[in-house]
């Protein structure tokens, strides 16, 4: 009993990694996705992008110009630790990719 659950876990967490790999076939997030993919919210995101302690382009002039996020790039900021800001809570969701 204890295999079949164990067992039943494991497909499901396989499923939901297949689901999120089949939707990260683009280079390029908008951060929306990135905070979906970071799992950390928009706001710390936004305050990661205004202090440069993220990677990131901007796409366009001025007020209408949008923030992009390289997935490769992220990929690579993260496996360098560059946590400086976060809040132990952001840490700790990091550390779940370290």
């Amino acid at each position: 009993m204890i295999v079949e659950a164990l067992l039943k876990q494991l497909i499901n967490e396989m499923q939901e990694l297949k689901n999120t790999l089949a939707g990260t076939t683009l280079p390029w997030l908008d951060i929306k996705e990135a905070s979906s993919y970071l799992k950390l919210s928009v706001s710390t995101i936004r305050k990661l992008t205004s202090k440069g302690e993220i990677p990131f382009k901007h796409l366009g002039e001025g007020q209408k110009s949008k923030v992009l996020f390289s997935r490769k790039q992220l990929d690579m900021w993260i496996m360098t630790g560059k946590t400086s800001g976060f809040t132990k809570r952001d840490k700790e969701t990091l550390d779940v990719y370290l």
